[in-house]
């Protein structure tokens, strides 16, 4: 899913709470 969205922080930091 990482790969699909644009490197932006907030969906990086959102990501990574929930370990996608």
């Amino acid at each position: 899913v990482k790969q699909l969205l644009p490197k932006a922080p907030p969906l990086q930091q959102l990501l990574d709470q929930y370990d996608v």
